[in-house]
């Protein structure tokens, strides 16, 4: 395979762009120790060599480091170090280890998400935006089983934060016209992603006492 190009990104790093295989960055002085130019013709095996014991290792370290500063999903974790350039195959042979490891983990990171905001996020919020994270809809609904398994209700927590939406919207409504009040609190409260039924009965409690 062929060094297509050399390309600057800094002062200390290049991209090193092939014609057959992923690019990757290197530290200029890593190329100059694997004597890379443009135009260069390398063996798979020097490819692979630099793959293995510059390239992978300094991904993984990545992965650490993002790793220690918060939790990611599978999917973020591997779009953010596309990001920085590794290639691909990389990126997903570290990501197994890191599975396996348990520092990723779709269905802990779904559960600490859940029950950050229990009772102040509606079920079906919380789980569109784990489903926009990358985590598949097979571990939202373990983490949601698993969280009753600790005696956490998360119906009753969607209960709890429909509540506090629902107060909280009734509150700014100016309006003295009942109708329009339950409009209004009816159209907000679809949009949180409440049940008919969890708003209807909120509305007709509302109802009963003004």
């Amino acid at each position: 395979m062929v060094v297509s190009e050399i390309r600057p990104i800094d002062s200390k790093k290049a991209l090193i762009v092939f014609d057959e295989e992923p690019s990757f960055r290197m530290y200029k002085g890593e190329i100059r120790r694997y004597h890379l130019k443009e135009g260069m013709d390398i063996t798979g095996d020097l490819y692979l060599e630099i793959l293995n014991k510059v390239i992978k290792p300094r991904c993984y370290k990545r992965a650490m480091f993002l790793l220690a500063k918060k939790d990611y999903t599978v999917r973020r974790l591997k779009d953010k170090l596309l990001s920085s350039e590794y290639p691909e195959t990389v990126i997903d042979s570290i990501i197994s280890e890191l599975i396996n490891l348990e520092y990723l983990n779709d269905v802990r990171f779904a559960e600490n998400y859940i029950r950050f905001r229990f009772g102040n996020v509606s079920l079906k919020t919380m789980k569109q935006k784990l489903s926009v994270m990358g985590i598949s809809s097979e571990c939202i609904d373990t983490a949601v089983l698993n969280l009753k398994d600790y005696n956490m209700d998360v119906m009753s927590s969607d209960e709890a934060a429909a509540r506090k939406d629902f107060n909280k919207k009734l509150k700014r409504i100016k309006d003295t016209d009942k109708r329009v009040i339950k409009n209004k609190i009816y159209s907000f409260m679809a949009s949180k992603g409440y049940s008919y039924n969890t708003i209807n009965s909120l509305i007709d409690e509302y109802l009963k006492i003004y």
